[in-house]
């Protein structure tokens, strides 16, 4: 047969647009160990997401009140050990990385507001510090090198100036804090010493306790003492709470759940163990002060914010702790403004029981730690949403509430105004489809994260949702005249049909497969369906020493139009480990492709590659072994046949969660194109009967805050040249 030149549609992509403009609440993921400052009129504080891997920054009066809403996104970073500090005209901020495990130290410049002044930089790779300190000249941190400690000088922008200095360490030290006392340092650490005994059955215990030990720093960089001072002995490990007003010092030890305060003159170094009326009982101790007296602020054992007000001589100035803020629950911190204190900490009020999420809430408090109020939320930002599916001129996706708590699913159709379609709860994914006529919206929820899921069906326009049963996955296909909805149930992977009114056409459902079907995914070619699903497990127990033979395997079962099973196809298995398949028809047969994890022979590490199988009208399989090879970095999400060609949409993990559309040339099982969506992106249905892909992604705009919203763009074609026989 002569070759012939056709012509090839290949995507462009139209400008990117949100689905709605943004409403505000807290942000999702977990709000903890944050870090504030003060102007000396106003507040910033500053605090990492663990979870999002982000920095975010937030503008507080001297009123109390939130002025920057959205929340200031500083960075994407796992940012651990976060100081911010004011220095006369702008704030700096220290963090260790967490980015690959290396932890390097990374410095941000903020202006009064909290928007970042310059680009965060690196300032020293592999640094963990525990603490840092700003005598108004330098700062000065502390890194732990093996058996020793090693001092590094920082300019006030947090340039090293000095490092290489330091002193010997005892064996199991920990509890590292350093303070500065007018312009000398003074850095605590703890030694643990263990204390064996045997006795006379030869049964052998062991006792442990830790001393508090203190060098004093210069404000050049250089140990001031040779031998360090004993604060205090037989006792628990030095806490993060220390604080100077240049005279005196307060420092905490903390000992089995108990605080345990003490106070150093400054120049004679006298040490001086507290007593207070009543037992100091918590964690997470923070101390501060206002240039002359101090504030001493800790996590109560009863999920509140204890403060304690000390004098200028760092003795307790009040007789019983007071107590607000019920719900918090992590790593208070304090700023003084020459009024006020503004306190913050992580909060735990408004997340699920299972889950304990923190969220960012904070406090005006009086000179004597009274606070304004019971505790508000600092953090703000976009209501984040997810699990984004489209169908013709409908869009769908799952949206957090204003409290970061639960879901609703949500659809707009043809950029209207979004309709909550469900109640809320936890939504795991979204499906849609049109008939042309009408709307099909699926997904499954649950009310907690440990509580089984549930399916529902909602036809759009219908005043109720249907429940389906237990399950989880659920996704459509239309042959023009029912739906076919498909989803795992408790029975196994099942499907029943709807008439495009919503009318139920099979009184239960179908049973499509009784040994798995995780993933499931259905598409019609004209005479029939053909779904697509996992079963197996990539588990492995004993260190990896047993697993199991086949691990996971990719299934399809053809089903007719009246949903009755023709047949079952095995699509890939053996000893590799393949999953995540998808479909799409080209109105005749199928294409179906699916993840296989393999091992990469330089990093060993595992390695997604996406492979593809046609599949006939008539159920055979053309293409041998694994089939033909599309790519790696990316696991199957969505397929559709648009304009001579396989559109096979993949999101990829870490680093860059990148989503992809490859094209799949169907006569040449070659893939013709590969085309970048959006980096830090995913799908639940990126394609619909229409021209508009929609999707999930990270935001940078200022707008959201860092939050993750869902954008529509159109998808065009250009033509090039494509070779058939």
């Amino acid at each position: 047969m002569t070759p012939a030149l056709v012509l090839l549609a290949a995507i462009l992509l139209g400008t990117e647009h949100p689905v709605t403009p943004p409403a505000y609440g807290i942000p999702s993921g977990n709000q903890q160990g944050s870090a504030i400052a003060s102007d000396g009129k106003d507040y910033v504080a500053l605090w990492p997401d663990h979870d999002r891997q982000t920095v975010s920054a937030v503008h507080v009066s001297s009123s109390g009140e939130v002025l920057s809403r959205p929340s200031i996104l500083v960075g994407r970073d796992d940012a651990w050990n976060l100081q911010l500090f004011w220095i006369g005209d702008h704030y700096v901020a220290l963090w260790s990385s967490n980015i690959g495990n290396e932890y390097d130290l990374k410095v941000a410049r903020l202006d009064r507001n909290g928007a970042l002044l310059e680009p965060v930089r690196t300032v020293m790779p592999r640094a963990p510090f525990l603490s840092v300190a700003w005598n108004g000249r330098n700062f000065l941190m502390p890194l732990l090198q093996g058996d020793s400690m090693e001092l590094v000088l920082l300019s006030p922008d947090g340039d090293v100036v000095k490092r290489g200095s330091g002193f010997p360490l005892l064996p199991v030290t920990t509890g590292l804090k350093v303070v500065a006392a007018g312009e000398t340092f003074w850095v605590f650490h703890s030694a643990q010493t263990t204390i064996t005994t045997t006795d006379r059955f030869g049964n052998i215990t062991q006792t442990f306790y830790s001393t508090v030990y203190a060098h004093r720093v210069s404000a050049t960089g250089e140990v001031l003492d040779a031998q360090p001072q004993v604060i205090m002995d037989h006792a628990g490990g030095m806490s993060t709470a220390a604080a100077s007003n240049g005279r005196t010092i307060l420092g905490v030890v903390l000992d089995d759940g108990m605080l345990r305060p003490f106070a150093i003159d400054a120049t004679t170094r006298a040490v001086t163990l507290l007593t207070t009326e009543t037992a100091l009982r918590g964690t997470n101790p923070v101390a501060l002060t206002d240039g002359s007296r101090y504030l001493l602020s800790w996590i109560g054992v009863n999920r509140t914010l204890q403060t304690l007000p000390f004098d200028e001589t760092a003795a307790p100035a009040a007789a019983t702790p007071r107590d607000c803020c019920h719900g918090a629950s992590y790593q208070p911190s304090l700023a003084w403004n020459g009024h006020s204190w503004l306190a913050a900490w992580g909060d735990t009020r408004d997340s699920l029981p299972q889950t304990s999420s923190l969220h960012l809430y904070g406090s005006l408090l009086d000179a004597n730690g009274g606070a304004a109020d019971d505790g508000h939320p600092l953090a703000s930002a976009a209501r984040s949403q997810f699990a984004a599916s489209t169908a013709g001129s409908l869009v769908v996706w799952a949206e957090l509430d204003a409290s970061s708590k639960y879901h609703e699913v949500r659809a707009s159709l043809a950029g209207a105004s979004p309709v909550v379609l469900s109640q809320p709860a936890l939504v795991d994914a979204t499906a849609a489809l049109s008939t042309g006529s009408s709307y099909f919206v699926g997904w499954s929820e649950r009310t907690t994260w440990s509580a089984t899921p549930r399916v529902f069906l909602r036809r759009l326009g219908d005043a109720a949702p249907l429940p389906l049963g237990v399950g989880t996955g659920i996704t459509f296909a239309f042959d023009g005249t029912n739906v076919l909805a498909v989803w795992l149930a408790t029975s196994g992977l099942v499907g029943q049909r709807f008439a495009p009114d919503g009318k139920v056409v099979d009184a239960v459902p179908f049973i499509v497969s009784t040994t798995g079907g995780f993933r499931p995914y259905v598409a019609w070619n004209g005479s029939e369906y053909l779904v697509t699903w996992w079963e197996g497990t990539n588990y492995c127990w004993g260190g990896g020493a047993f697993c199991p033979p086949n691990l996971r395997d990719v299934n399809a079962a053809r089903v007719s139009r009246y949903g009755t099973v023709i047949d079952t196809i095995a699509i890939a298995g053996g000893g590799a480990d393949q999953y995540d398949p998808v479909v799409a028809s080209d109105g005749r047969d199928f294409l179906i492709a699916y993840s296989q994890r393999e091992v990469d022979p330089v990093t060993l590490a595992y390695v997604p590659r996406v492979f593809a199988r046609r599949v006939l009208a008539n159920g055979s399989v053309i293409d041998a072994g694994t089939g033909f090879d599309i790519g790696t970095g990316g696991s199957p999400i969505d397929a559709a046949w648009r304009d001579h060609r396989y559109l096979i949409a993949t999101a990829a993990s870490y680093p860059d969660y990148e989503l992809r559309v490859r094209e799949v040339d169907p006569v040449t099982a070659t893939m013709t194109g590969d085309t970048l969506i959006s980096r830090f992106a995913t799908s639940a249905q990126l394609f619909g009967e229409g021209s508009t892909i929609v999707y999930s992604r990270t935001t940078e705009e200022p707008v959201f805050g860092g939050a993750v919203r869902v954008f529509a763009r159109e998808l065009f074609d250009a033509t090039r040249r494509r070779t058939t026989r």
